[in-house]
Protein backbone atom coordinates (compact mmCIF):
# COMPACT_ATOMS: atom_id res chain seq x y z
CA UNK A 1 0.00 0.00 0.00
CA UNK A 2 1.20 3.49 -0.80
CA UNK A 3 1.70 5.75 2.19
CA UNK A 4 0.91 9.41 1.54
CA UNK A 5 2.29 11.96 4.03
CA UNK A 6 -0.16 14.16 5.89
CA UNK A 7 -2.46 11.52 7.39
CA UNK A 8 -4.98 11.58 4.52
CA UNK A 9 -3.56 8.73 2.45
CA UNK A 10 -6.43 6.27 2.77
CA UNK A 11 -9.15 8.86 2.16
CA UNK A 12 -7.28 10.32 -0.81
CA UNK A 13 -6.74 6.84 -2.24
CA UNK A 14 -10.44 6.02 -1.96
CA UNK A 15 -11.39 9.28 -3.69
CA UNK A 16 -8.92 8.59 -6.49
CA UNK A 17 -10.26 5.06 -7.06
CA UNK A 18 -13.88 6.25 -6.97
CA UNK A 19 -13.08 8.88 -9.59
CA UNK A 20 -11.30 6.32 -11.79
CA UNK A 21 -14.17 3.83 -11.65
CA UNK A 22 -16.65 6.50 -12.70
CA UNK A 23 -14.85 6.81 -16.05
CA UNK A 24 -15.27 4.45 -18.97
CA UNK A 25 -12.59 1.74 -18.83
CA UNK A 26 -10.92 2.97 -22.01
CA UNK A 27 -10.32 6.46 -20.54
CA UNK A 28 -8.76 5.36 -17.24
CA UNK A 29 -5.21 4.87 -18.51
CA UNK A 30 -5.26 8.29 -20.19
CA UNK A 31 -6.39 9.96 -16.97
CA UNK A 32 -3.66 8.25 -14.94
CA UNK A 33 -1.00 9.29 -17.48
CA UNK A 34 -2.22 12.89 -17.39
CA UNK A 35 -2.25 12.91 -13.57
CA UNK A 36 1.32 11.54 -13.52
CA UNK A 37 2.44 14.20 -16.00
CA UNK A 38 0.89 17.00 -13.93
CA UNK A 39 2.36 15.64 -10.69
CA UNK A 40 5.82 15.42 -12.24
CA UNK A 41 5.57 18.98 -13.57
CA UNK A 42 4.41 20.37 -10.21
CA UNK A 43 7.09 18.55 -8.23
CA UNK A 44 10.00 19.73 -10.39
CA UNK A 45 12.21 22.33 -8.73
CA UNK A 46 11.62 25.81 -10.04
CA UNK A 47 15.01 26.45 -11.62
CA UNK A 48 15.74 29.15 -14.15
CA UNK A 49 17.99 28.10 -17.00
CA UNK A 50 21.54 29.34 -17.38
CA UNK A 51 22.17 31.50 -20.44
CA UNK A 52 25.61 31.45 -22.05
CA UNK A 53 26.67 34.37 -24.26
CA UNK A 54 29.70 33.85 -26.47
CA UNK A 55 31.82 36.87 -27.33
CA UNK A 56 33.64 37.47 -30.58
CA UNK A 57 36.56 35.25 -31.46
CA UNK A 58 39.87 37.11 -31.41
CA UNK A 59 42.97 35.75 -33.17
CA UNK A 60 45.99 35.86 -30.86
CA UNK A 61 49.53 34.73 -31.46
CA UNK A 62 49.09 30.98 -31.90
CA UNK A 63 45.54 30.66 -30.55
CA UNK A 64 42.01 32.03 -30.82
CA UNK A 65 40.47 33.65 -27.76
CA UNK A 66 36.75 33.69 -27.09
CA UNK A 67 35.01 34.81 -23.90
CA UNK A 68 31.85 33.13 -22.65
CA UNK A 69 29.67 34.87 -20.07
CA UNK A 70 27.08 32.89 -18.15
CA UNK A 71 23.96 34.44 -16.66
CA UNK A 72 21.54 32.77 -14.28
CA UNK A 73 19.94 33.06 -10.85
CA UNK A 74 22.14 33.84 -7.89
CA UNK A 75 23.00 30.79 -5.78
CA UNK A 76 20.55 30.40 -2.90
CA UNK A 77 17.76 32.33 -4.59
CA UNK A 78 14.71 30.81 -6.20
CA UNK A 79 13.74 31.83 -9.69
CA UNK A 80 10.49 33.65 -10.26
CA UNK A 81 7.79 31.38 -11.54
CA UNK A 82 6.44 32.25 -14.96
CA UNK A 83 2.71 32.70 -15.28
CA UNK A 84 1.27 29.85 -17.30
CA UNK A 85 -1.19 30.83 -19.90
Amino acid sequence: MLRIPGGRGAALGRRWLRALFRLPEGDRARLVEEAERLAARESEPDVAPMVHVRGERVQRDGYIEQSIRSYGPRPGRQARRRASG
